[in-house]
């Protein structure tokens, strides 16, 4: 018996492959035929928080167009920490999403809290959303402008009460002003609250604090409870021009103005992934990207959106938003001292 006998000739083995190759290529299209089981969303804050109704409303069209249940999953807890944390835990092959606060919680989380993560270990998609900052005081404070607000702060330390939500743009733009104004923080009786920042509303709302200070979107919600008294934005909120701008009460006041750098860190909201996602799963992720895009674009979402005030459909896509997330870092690394400190 010869070895020639189980040998196959160059032309034969040719043909072999050629006969193989298309169902080859079909068993690796079944293989990556994304997405092919649920994907999920997770939320590092409460339900009934902004970024959850936002999360909410991109599952729901996401999961029309891909055909695959889109699930959110929220993960609250250590001003967001615990959220963050758990995603990057997940595996990052398509079937897990992000929805959150990029610009300032988690950014802030990164600076000061011990999440073991920096900027680069996210993808972003996307900043969906766009919004300002309001000092609101609650109407059984006395407090009814933002004049007689920071001048107590100023001259009986300790005094003026505020809730906030651990972490959040609310709650260093609060420092911020104190640094501002060359106070310690112990200047005014801070409590902060974890979960998107409800529980820090509902104190104000009850009279339990004096003043906070968050997104025009959240602060919404306690409205009838509040007086608007000053706002933090670069520019006047649509809707709030009768809202004083923070440093034009500070000028009044004779007291000095807020940097402009900080001003003009706003709330930004939307979709992120891992870069590895990204590079090890290419087709996905442009999967994803394309689709998302269509969402935001399409007319059944632009009139979803008017439904709610916490929902905006802005599309600046994956460089863009990385650009403001870069920039929107290197302000508030400048101060992430302060949130550190009780000094």
């Amino acid at each position: 018996m010869t070895g020639s006998r189980y040998m196959l000739n160059r032309r034969t083995f040719t043909a072999m492959l050629a006969g193989a190759a298309p169902l080859f290529s079909i068993n690796r299209l079944r293989a990556d035929d994304y997405p092919n089981k649920p994907i999920q969303v997770i939320v590092p804050f409460s339900p009934g928080a902004g970024t959850d109704l936002l999360s909410r409303s991109f599952a729901k069209f996401m999961q029309d167009r891909l055909n695959v249940p889109v699930t959110v999953i929220n993960k609250p807890g250590g001003g967001s920490v615990i959220g963050h944390r758990a995603f990057l835990d997940a595996p990052h092959d398509g079937y897990n999403l992000l929805v959150t606060t990029m610009m300032p919680n988690l950014i802030n989380t990164m600076l000061f809290a011990d999440g073991g993560y920096g900027i680069k270990d996210f993808k972003f998609i996307n900043a969906q959303t766009r919004h300002g900052f309001m000092v609101a005081t609650s109407k059984k404070s006395g407090y009814d402008t933002f004049g007689k607000l920071v001048q107590d702060i100023i001259k009986q330390p300790g005094k003026v009460s505020s809730g906030q939500n651990l972490n959040s743009g609310g709650h260093f733009a609060t420092v911020m002003l104190l640094h501002t104004l060359n106070l310690k923080q112990d200047a005014i009786k801070l409590a902060t609250y974890g979960g998107g920042g409800a529980q820090s509303r509902l104190a104000m709302s009850a009279g339990q604090v004096d003043f906070t200070l968050a997104s025009t979107n959240a602060l919404d919600d306690i409205a009838e409870f509040s007086h608007f008294v000053a706002q933090i934005a670069p520019e006047p909120i649509p809707g709030y021009e009768h809202v004083p701008m923070i440093n034009d009460v500070l000028a009044k006041e004779n007291l000095p103005l807020m940097p402009e750098s900080v001003i003009g860190v706003q709330v930004y909201q939307g979709v992120a992934t891992h870069p590895k996602f990204a590079t090890e799963y290419p087709e996905r992720y442009e999967k994803i990207i394309s689709t998302y895009k269509d969402i935001l674009q399409s007319a059944e979402y632009i009139e979803h959106v008017k439904t709610s005030r916490h929902l905006q459909n802005l599309w600046y896509g994956p460089e863009k938003t990385t650009e403001i997330m870069e920039a929107g870092y290197d302000v508030l690394k400048t101060y992430a001292h302060l949130m550190k400190s009780d000094k």
